[in-house]
């Protein structure tokens, strides 16, 4: 049985598993400013499902894919 924990973090959440995969949503507002999912693997690293209002920095180290837009 493979257990998972959810962490609630300022009106986000992350859901977490035994092994090293995770899926978050973070509710914006902070240095990136909008919101935006994401998931994280090993294998994938970070990667964050974003909107055309998130300030992207050139140190984040994950990938981002943006939605939306022309």
């Amino acid at each position: 049985m493979r257990k998972m924990r959810m962490n609630y973090e300022y009106n986000g959440w992350k859901f977490t598993n035994e092994g090293d995969g995770m899926v978050f949503y973070h509710p914006g507002d902070g240095i990136h400013g909008g919101s935006y999912y994401g998931f994280s693997t090993g294998d994938t690293g970070k990667v964050k499902i974003v909107g055309e209002d998130y300030i992207d920095f050139s140190n984040d180290k994950a990938t981002i894919i943006i939605l939306g837009g022309e």
